[in-house]
């Protein structure tokens, strides 16, 4: 666990994740979450291509509702509309499905790595940041957002999509004021 402080020192040389926690931090103002009516998209600036934010409207179903140029590259499809949760192996299922519904029910934020493997059998290293966003009423679904760094630059040489990526090797939950999972 780490707290916001110890997250931003993390992130200093990492440009889209900063840029998403920096926006974060502008959204809530005095509150612990954010709520949608405060993000401001313009905020992320050329990280926004580095971006998705993924509605939790239960623990089963993470559906894509805003995603950034890097990831229908990567993936190789568009992902709008798409349950990311599905996109793992079933058998890893379960384990992304808890992650991310934790960090929507604490509320609570995720530092997280992660290897997406291509159809020629490379790897990608990913390495995340993933935030919650409050919805503008209790009906509506709690949103994530999510920023990616890629790990290393030549991992994305010889490009090819991935087929699947695998489930977080490496997690770190952020406190918010809520505690963690």
């Amino acid at each position: 666990m780490v707290d916001l402080v110890t997250c931003a020192e993390l992130l200093r040389a990492e440009p889209h994740r900063l840029a998403l926690l920096e926006a974060w931090l502008g959204w809530r103002g005095n509150d612990s979450v954010p709520i949608i009516s405060a993000v401001k998209a313009e905020d992320l600036g050329t990280a926004i291509g580095y971006v998705s934010v993924l509605e939790m409207p239960s623990p089963d179903t993470a559906t894509f509702r805003l995603v950034g140029e890097w990831y229908d590259k990567v993936a190789g499809w568009k992902l709008l509309g798409e349950n990311f949760i599905n996109m793992v192996a079933e058998a890893h299922r379960p384990v992304r499905s808890e992650r991310l519904w934790n960090m929507v029910s604490t509320p609570c934020g995720m530092l997280s790595k992660a290897n997406a493997v291509r159809p020629s059998g490379g790897e990608i290293a990913i390495q995340s940041l993933s935030l919650p966003v409050r919805p503008a009423s209790q009906q509506e679904p709690m949103r994530l957002y999510t920023a990616v760094d890629v790990v290393l630059a030549s991992s994305m040489e010889g490009f090819d999509s991935i087929e699947e990526s695998s489930a977080h090797f490496g997690i770190n939950y952020i406190d918010l004021g809520y505690g963690v999972p």
